[in-house]
């Protein structure tokens, strides 16, 4: 988690020039996570094998799609699908650079290509699976990160163990 966070204010950073202002851990003890307007779902492969899913509200969507797009001319009629894609894109970035905190030297951890879910509103927890949450506030509104996998990959302050 804290290799994650470290990731997102970088990207957010210098991609759209969007300013994290706070961190809040959330209880990670829930049934369902609840998303705002747009998720991205990846997945660390093995020996991390979890799914990450970041979820944005929208005005932080359209913050980070005029950021990266910025000097760009864009046909207005795509406009849904660029903003889809900046959010995918920066999220393969984040993971991208995640990976080489969890990696050691004779590992690589695979990434599966990020999946966006347009206006999903849960993710139901399945029995063996534990939620590990946290809520990012933004100049351009919030982003929830939330990372699911075996409860035995994590420690008391949700952070991976190996």
């Amino acid at each position: 988690m804290s290799s994650i966070l470290a990731r997102v204010k970088y990207v957010l950073g210098e991609e759209a020039n969007i300013e994290v202002r706070e961190v809040l851990s959330i209880d990670s003890a829930v049934d369902k996570l609840h998303l705002h307007d747009m998720t991205v779902l990846a997945g660390l492969g093995s020996p991390v094998n979890v799914l990450v899913a970041f979820s944005f509200e929208e005005d932080l969507v359209v913050g980070l799609f005029e950021g990266m797009a910025e000097g760009l001319e864009l046909d207005g009629e795509d406009i849904d699908l660029y903003k889809e894609e900046c959010a995918a894109e920066a999220i393969n970035i984040v993971l991208g650079l995640s990976t080489a905190d969890l990696q050691s030297e004779d590992i690589t951890i695979s990434l599966s290509p990020p999946v966006v879910l347009d206006n999903a509103r849960w993710i139901h927890r399945h029995k063996n699976a534990h939620f590990a949450c946290m809520r990012l506030t933004t100049d351009r509104g919030f982003l929830d990160v939330n990372v699911v996998g075996p409860r035995d990959l994590f420690d008391e302050r949700m952070n991976y163990t190996v």
